[in-house]
C-alpha cells in the first residue's frame, strides 16, 4: 500500500510541474524576416488572434497587424485583420481556414491580394402550398467557378462541391492537377485520429453483500493499484472535442465483510472475505473543455470486466444468548461469474501530455444469484500519459 501511494504521490507531482513542450517555429515579420523561435501552440480549437513567441531571450504577444505569418506545428498561419488564418492551400490560387471558439468554421480565397470569404447560407420560405421550406444560397459555388475559372475542367465539380474542409482540399487539387501552377502549401486532410497513452493511479473498492436475511455490521473498503494503456479515438472537423476513449487496465481487490441475521437471541455471525483481480476494458465517450493550455473533460460510458482471479470464504459462528454454540467455514458465492459489467463516470483535466482524473464505476459483482448480490463500487484516481505530439 505504501508503495502503491508514493507512485500515485509521484506521478500527481509529476502532472503539477510539468509544463507542455513548446514547438520549434517561426514568424514572418511586416518586412519578411524570418525569425525562428517557439510559438505557443495554445489555440488548437480555434484561430488565434494573437500568438506568444519567444525568440532568443526575449518573449512578445503578436497580433495580425504586427506580423505577415508564423508556422507551428507544421501549420502555416497569415495575418488577416484580426485574426490568423489557417493556410489550407497556398500557391497562385490558395484557401483558407478559420474556426471559431463555438465550432463554426469559414473558408476564404486570396483574390486581388484581398482576403474574401466563401459565402453560404440558409433561409426558410413558404412555397405555394403554405409549407415552410429551408433553401439553401450556395454563393460560393459562383465564387469559385470566377475564381478557378482558368480550369473549365473542373466546371463540374465545382457545382457540386460542398462548402466542407476535405471536399474543399480535393478541389483544389483537382485545379492544380490540371494546371501549370503549383501549389507551394498543401496541409493533410482531416482524418480521425488516435492518441496512445498510460494509466496508473488508485482505485478504493466497496463490495456490498446484499442478503435479505443478514445486515451489515462493518466493510472495510480496499484501495490498490490500478494501471493500463488508453486509446483515445478523436473525430474529424468540427467533432475534435469529442472522443471515443478506449482503457484496457488492471484492478484487483481485497475486501472483508461482517453480517449478522436478524434473530436477536439466536444469531448467526459471518465474516467473508472476497479476493479478487481484473483485466477491464472501458468504453467511454469524452468530452474536452479547452482552456489556455489545459483542458477539462467529462466522460462516461460501460465497463466490461474479465476476473482473472476470485478467491472467496467465509468463517460462520452460531450464538444463542451471547453462547458460540457453533462454527463453520465455506464458500462466500458458490458459484461465481468471470464476467462483470458495469457503468462508469468520470472528469479531470490535462496539461500538455499529462493528465489527471477522477472516476466513479459500479458494477453487477461476482455473484450470479439475485438473492445474493455482490454489487462493487469504485472510486479511480488515475494519472495519464499519452504519447506523440
Amino acid at each position: 500500500m505504501r508503495r502503491t501511494l508514493i507512485l500515485c504521490a509521484s506521478l500527481l507531482a509529476f502532472q503539477l510541474v510539468h509544463i507542455s513542450a513548446n514547438s520549434q517555429s517561426f514568424i514572418v515579420t511586416a518586412q519578411n524576416d524570418t525569425i525562428r523561435g517557439v510559438v505557443e501552440p495554445n489555440f488548437k480549437n480555434k484561430n488565434p488572434t494573437k500568438i506568444k513567441f519567444s525568440g532568443g531571450t526575449s518573449t512578445a504577444e503578436y497580433t495580425p497587424g504586427m506580423i505577415k505569418s508564423f508556422f507551428v506545428d507544421e501549420e502555416n498561419f497569415v495575418s488577416n485583420d484580426s485574426v490568423f488564418l489557417k493556410v489550407l492551400v497556398q500557391g497562385p490560387k490558395s484557401l483558407y481556414y478559420l474556426k471559431h471558439t463555438d465550432l463554426t468554421e469559414q473558408f476564404f480565397i486570396l483574390d486581388g491580394g484581398v482576403f474574401k470569404k466563401l459565402l453560404y447560407s440558409e433561409y426558410d420560405r413558404t412555397d405555394d402550398q403554405g409549407k415552410t421550406v429551408r433553401v439553401s444560397l450556395k454563393t460560393y459555388v459562383d465564387q469559385l467557378k470566377v475564381y478557378l475559372g482558368d480550369n473549365p475542367a473542373i466546371e463540374n465539380k465545382i457545382s457540386k462541391v460542398e462548402l466542407k474542409y476535405n471536399k474543399l482540399i480535393d478541389l483544389f487539387d483537382s485545379y492544380y492537377a490540371g494546371s501549370k501552377s503549383k501549389v507551394s502549401t498543401r496541409v493533410v486532410k482531416q482524418t480521425s485520429r488516435v492518441e496512445i497513452g498510460v494509466l496508473a493511479g488508485v482505485t478504493s473498492t466497496i463490495v456490498k453483500f446484499a442478503n435479505p436475511n443478514y445486515t451489515i455490521e462493518s466493510s472495510n473498503g480496499s484501495t490498490d493499484f490500478t494501471g493500463g494503456v488508453s486509446a483515445d479515438i478523436f473525430l474529424p472537423g468540427r467533432f475534435t472535442r469529442v472522443s471515443f476513449a478506449n482503457d484496457l487496465m488492471y484492478t484487483s481487490f481485497d475486501v472483508t465483510v461482517s453480517n449478522r441475521s436478524n434473530a436477536t437471541d439466536y444469531y448467526v455471525v459471518r465474516s467473508s472475505r472476497i479476493e479478487a483481480t481484473y483485466i477491464k476494458l472501458y468504453s467511454m465517450l469524452r468530452y474536452r473543455f479547452p482552456f489556455e493550455k489545459s483542458y477539462f473533460f467529462l466522460n462516461g460510458g460501460m465497463s466490461n470486466d474479465y476476473a482473472v482471479n476470485i478467491e472467496d470464504a467465509f468463517t460462520q459462528q452460531t450464538i444463542r444468548n451471547g453462547v458460540v454454540e457453533g462454527e463453520m467455514t465455506g464458500k462466500v458465492v458458490p458459484d461465481t461469474r468471470k464476467f462483470e459489467v458495469g457503468y462508469v463516470l468520470g472528469a479531470g483535466a490535462g496539461l500538455g501530455k499529462v493528465s489527471l482524473q477522477f472516476r466513479f464505476e459500479k458494477g453487477n459483482g461476482v455473484s450470479k444469484f439475485e438473492n445474493f448480490q455482490t454489487n462493487s463500487r469504485r472510486l479511480f484516481l488515475l494519472a495519464g500519459y499519452r504519447f506523440g505530439k
